[in-house]
């Protein structure tokens, strides 16, 4: 790899003269503008701590004094203001460029590589087969310039953010490293796409879930943060009411918080849209920043399927999951699952469980999902909590238990406010816990906590009776051991082929439908065990059903 080449140098012009260049390694530059997001972002950080530090002083004055504060500054003042701001902007803008021109990426054959830093040098190295995840991301600003960003998410602790490029380049580059890490994983040889023009392969994207704006609006309505935010707001304007002595900064800042809170939340989850792909499972939403998720679905950890008190009587319910946090994930956004469905009925749920999951292991999968979601106490499969538990868990304890199939653990929690399903693969379980607090001994109780790579979904049953979650341990232990050792991963190639993945247009031309209506059109089946449609045909793959929902 001849890392010291200029960018843009030795380019041959043949297109399979070009894709060797760049399997070879190819230092590329980002986009020209992007020492611009720098300087924004450092006078955003100025102007952040100015306020702080000054909020003090801001508090003791009020409307009046402070536009007098500015209008007594006179021109001399406002005339070295302004040379400050200039000063600082050329020179901050002249380190932004000089970072910007010693960055660079390249795809090789063997993963991709960044490069950074002026003084110190940096080099980061993710291998194509320990890529975890890979998202487009545009800012506000970026949506404004058409450009973005591709970040790259490893399972080896590391991660890079590949920006900013132009709206077709993200989405080149997005496909070009989920085809190469395809490959990696398969054992074939790595080939780069192609991607400084854009995407070079286009498929059909059938839409699984999307969540309504409608929907949206009143899924947040009726969450505990919404009425807390509420509840915040009326207590500090009664107060500011009622004492003439509080300051209105503070009152003010916390309708402030309130407000944003609520935007921010819309802003996140507006037009929000799970499809299909031959990459995985492709999630999109942002008004103002907008956000492109692929979730391989042979890296996910856990499962959590949620619905919330207020969302019964309407059927609504949530999708989580969650793959393996890394540092840099940690550091970025948080230890957070990823929603895949929000205030969905009961088929998207069982739609995108269905897209993940290959096999639930049993062998009347519905009536099983419905003993899941719904029932309450023990079953044929479900070991529950036992009645010396409601001490401990007064309000969920009827709907705590546990269940083990042939390939994965269901956890069944009730509480007051709603009640959750978490589901975790038997073959991607790293370790298991039995504990006894000292009421939990007296009452002879136990908690078993399965341990996986995820740090966000709490996957612990509490409070069974000591005997059965010894049982469980036991059994637990000889599953993991048994679909780790038969390799119990289903492989991307494997995915595509039981939901169909990979079909071009033809099957949106032969059907007349769009993929949204296609999906909605779909019952899921498990375990090779194809169900039939309303319209009467079997069903095999959410994409293939185009051939068999209205045409030969």
């Amino acid at each position: 790899m001849n890392a010291k080449r200029p960018a843009g140098e030795g380019r041959p012009s043949a297109a399979e003269g070009r894709t060797d260049a760049v399997a070879s390694g190819e230092w590329r530059r980002f986009h020209a503008l992007t020492p611009l997001a720098s300087v924004l972002r450092m006078w955003l950080s100025i102007l952040v701590a100015a306020a702080w530090f000054s909020r003090d002083w801001i508090e003791r004055q009020n409307v009046g004094t402070l536009w007098g504060a500015v209008r007594d500054l006179g021109m001399r003042a406002v005339g070295w203001a302004l040379l400050a701001f200039l000063a600082v902007s050329v020179v901050s803008s002249a380190a932004a460029v000089v970072v910007w021109h010693v960055q660079a990426f390249s795809l090789g054959s063997d993963g991709i590589r960044l490069r950074s830093g002026v003084v110190l040098k940096k080099r980061v190295h993710v291998k194509w087969g320990r890529i975890q995840s890979v998202e487009v991301q545009r800012s506000l600003l970026a949506r404004m310039l058409g450009l973005g960003s591709v970040t790259v998410e490893s399972a080896a602790g590391k991660g890079m953010r590949l920006g900013w490029l132009t709206k077709e380049q993200c989405e080149g580059l997005r496909g070009a490293i989920l085809k190469a890490a395809d490959d990696a994983r398969a054992d074939r040889p790595v080939r780069i796409l192609q991607w400084r023009e854009g995407a070079s392969e286009l498929f059909d994207e059938p839409r699984v879930y999307e969540l309504q704006p409608g929907r949206l609006l009143a899924s947040l309505m009726l969450s505990p943060v919404f009425f807390i935010g509420i509840l915040s707001a009326a207590a500090s304007i009664v107060l500011l009411a009622f004492d003439n002595q509080v300051a209105l900064l503070p009152v003010a800042l916390v309708l402030l918080g309130a407000a944003w809170g609520g935007i921010g939340a819309i802003s996140r989850k507006w037009g929000a849209s799970l499809s299909l792909t031959p990459d995985g499972l492709r999630l999109r939403s942002g008004l103002a920043s907008q956000k492109a998720t692929t979730v391989l679905p042979m890296r996910v950890q856990t499962v959590r399927v949620r619905q919330r008190l207020l969302w019964r009587r309407l059927g609504w319910w949530s999708v989580e999951v969650e793959v393996a946090k890394t540092r840099f994930t940690l550091n970025e956004e948080g230890a957070k699952p990823t929603e895949l469905v929000t205030a969905g009925s009961m088929r998207d749920v069982e739609r995108v469980l269905w897209a993940l999951i290959p096999d639930l292991g049993v062998d009347e999968p519905e009536a099983f999902l419905k003993d899941a979601f719904e029932g309450k106490g023990p079953s044929e499969l479900f070991v529950a909590a036992p009645r010396a538990s409601r001490a401990l868990d007064p309000f969920g304890w009827r709907r705590n238990a546990e269940a083990l199939t042939r390939t994965v653990a269901v956890l069944r929690w009730g509480r007051f406010f709603g009640r959750s399903l978490r589901i975790v693969w038997h073959a991607r379980l790293q370790g298991l816990r039995l504990s006894q607090g000292l009421v939990q001994r007296a009452l002879g109780l136990a908690s078993l906590r399965l341990s996986t790579a995820a740090v966000a979904i709490e996957t612990v049953q509490k409070h069974l009776r000591l005997a059965d979650a010894r049982s469980l341990c036991e059994r637990q232990s000889q599953l993991g051991r048994d679909r780790r050792a038969e390799g119990d991963r289903e492989s991307i190639e494997g995915w595509r082929e039981r939901l169909g993945i990979g079909i071009a247009r033809q099957f949106e031309q032969a059907s007349g439908r769009d993929g949204r209506t296609l999906a909605a059109a779909l019952t899921p089946g498990w375990a090779g065990r194809p169900r039939q449609s309303e319209d009467g045909g079997d069903l095999k793959g959410l994409c293939r059903c185009a051939a068999l929902a209205g045409c030969e």
